[in-house]
């Protein structure tokens, strides 16, 4: 398990740092783990390393084989993006889970990412992981002490040089988090992006649980429910695959996906693979690979 880690680290650039506060365990503790050192039992940390792993490794390969796909979710998304730059403001972007939500933030990053600052939350982030993760994202290599003292060198950082702050799968950020990302934006004026599930706009909106989360939702300026796969995107991605189905096949496939991007393209990749092995996938060998495949 730990060589299996270090070359992760290793592939990914991923920092001790990083890793340490993705399973929210101390630095000292991950260190230590990696050099074979760690005194205690390592079940639990092993098991925090093997869900961050896998959490990254789903996102990794979100959709395709890195080929952007400029379907309606993607390019809702990058307009929501283009509108928080230009008009400095906090924005919303919903989507369902494999919408493809974090594959076309990234594929606008690489066009467009000059003076932008984006983080990946994560199950077990804090509202003082966020800040921590955001600070070296920027540059920093100083752990600060305190929260208190992170947000206001954040701050310091943002009010010298303006950056926006993408902060996806905003949904599993504790109340703390999100606080703190509103008293930002009312230190500095940045513009904030906070992408995520369903979860994310019943939290803010409707949750007793997380009635004081209305502060921040007060100071949204746009959102965005991204949605999901249609026919006719369907029926277009098949066609780059290579597959020219009928109307009744592709409708079968994208219900059976749920419409999910991610479940889509994973078939797809399927079915490549067993017609490199020479079989011919018409219409009756996808229904089948489909109820094999996956679940309805």
């Amino acid at each position: 398990m730990r060589e299996k880690v270090i070359r992760f680290m290793q592939e990914n650039k991923i920092s001790t740092r990083a890793l340490a506060r993705g399973i929210q365990y101390s630095h000292a503790a991950v260190v230590n783990y990696l050099k074979n050192k760690y005194d205690a039992d390592t079940k639990h940390l092993e098991t925090a390393i093997s869900e961050f792993i896998a959490k990254y490794e789903e996102k990794r390969s979100e959709q395709g084989d890195g080929e952007f796909i400029p379907i309606a979710a993607a390019m809702d998304l990058w307009e929501t993006l283009e509108f928080a730059r230009e008009e400095r403001e906090i924005v919303v972007v919903i989507g369902n889970s494999g919408c493809g939500k974090t594959f076309a933030k990234r594929a606008w990053l690489k066009k467009n990412g000059h003076g932008c600052v984006s983080v990946e939350c994560h199950v077990r982030m804090t509202g003082r992981g966020l800040i921590l993760e955001l600070l070296e994202a920027m540059g920093s290599q100083e752990n600060e002490p305190t929260t208190r003292r992170a947000v206001a060198k954040l701050v310091k950082e943002l009010q010298k040089q303006p950056r926006m702050l993408i902060i996806d799968e905003a949904d599993v950020l504790p109340i703390d988090g999100y606080e703190l990302l509103r008293h930002i934006w009312d230190m500095t004026s940045s513009p904030i992006v906070l992408i995520g599930m369903p979860a994310l706009l019943e939290k803010m909106t409707t949750s007793k649980e997380h009635r004081h989360l209305i502060r921040l939702y007060n100071r949204v300026g746009m959102g965005t429910v991204l949605p999901d796969l249609s026919f006719e995107e369907a029926q277009a991605i098949l066609k780059r695959y290579g597959f020219n189905l009928d109307r009744e096949t592709v409708q079968t496939v994208l219900d059976k996906t749920w419409r999910c991007m991610r479940r889509f393209i994973k078939l797809c990749k399927h079915m490549q693979r067993l017609r490199k092995k020479q079989i011919e996938i018409d219409a009756k060998v996808v229904k089948q690979i489909v109820s094999e495949f996956l679940v309805a």
